[in-house]
């Protein structure tokens, strides 16, 4: 019974493993939206160019030119909120990033510690005979799979699954 907790435990880890980066994106483009500044800037931007559609420029240059001007510095401070948000954004992303990993670091530290010589599998003998060796150690059975081996195989069969690269 014990044994099927850690397979369980271990494709979980996996899992969270692989589709960590996948996570982390969606986290932050959620707490990363538009502030309201933001948003009524681009009302106003949207209002400033009807109406610089509606004015003639041959017939009022001077307030066509006016008007040009502020949508520019309009545009301008809409990129630099914009860029500000973004460069805000990484930072985020790269903590959650680092701290995750941290934490499924010292959880993966644990799981191969204190489960090292129990296998999260037991074949017959025969089924993995070139690299039973290799796929049990350091448990040491015959036939059996143990928790780094396991690791290995599920994270890496993840993300090829997934497309992601292995």
């Amino acid at each position: 019974m014990d044994s099927y907790f850690l397979l369980v435990r271990l494709i979980i880890f996996s899992l969270c493993s692989a589709f960590l980066p996948t996570l982390i994106k969606w986290v932050v483009e959620t707490r990363q939206r538009k502030s309201e500044v933001e948003r009524q800037l681009l009302t106003e931007l949207k209002s400033m160019k009807i109406e610089l559609m509606g004015i003639s420029i041959v017939d009022e240059f001077a307030r066509h030119a006016k008007l040009q001007r502020k949508i520019t510095k309009m545009q301008d401070d809409l990129k630099s909120a914009a860029n500000s948000r973004m460069l805000n954004a990484t930072k985020n992303k790269a903590l959650y990033t680092q701290l995750v990993n941290a934490a499924l670091g010292l959880y993966l530290i644990y799981l191969v510690w204190n489960y090292r010589y129990e296998p999260v599998l037991r074949l017959s003998e025969g089924w993995l005979y070139p690299i039973d060796g290799l796929l049990s150690w350091p448990t040491g059975e015959k036939g059996a799979i143990s928790v780094a081996a396991w690791l290995t195989l599920s994270r890496t069969s993840i993300r090829v699954f997934s497309g992601l690269k292995a």
